[in-house]
């Protein structure tokens, strides 16, 4: 099974992490997340500008079976992100 994983505090928050390590049990976990903190923004999609991205990988216990993005963008642009199938 493959899982998208997304937040809107980033890339870093420990939250994403403890989801992405329990979701790894369950399949393929590929996390798609803001590069900042975009609490509050959930919904809204980016503007019209490129948006750039960065492998991502955790310093202190990476979770098998766990592929991390961080992007330039926010939450509901790491989904669409995600979704268009560009990190597969």
């Amino acid at each position: 099974m493959n899982i998208l994983l997304t937040n809107d505090d980033g890339i870093t928050a420990p939250g994403i992490w403890a989801a992405a390590r329990t979701l790894a049990a369950f399949g393929q976990v590929t996390v798609v997340a803001p590069a900042g903190n975009y609490s509050g923004y959930g919904a809204a999609l980016p503007p019209n500008r490129s948006i750039s991205f960065f492998n991502y990988h955790r310093a202190v216990e990476h979770p098998a079976n766990v592929t991390a993005f961080g992007l330039s963008g926010t939450p509901a642009g790491c989904v669409q992100v995600g979704l268009s199938g560009v990190f597969d």
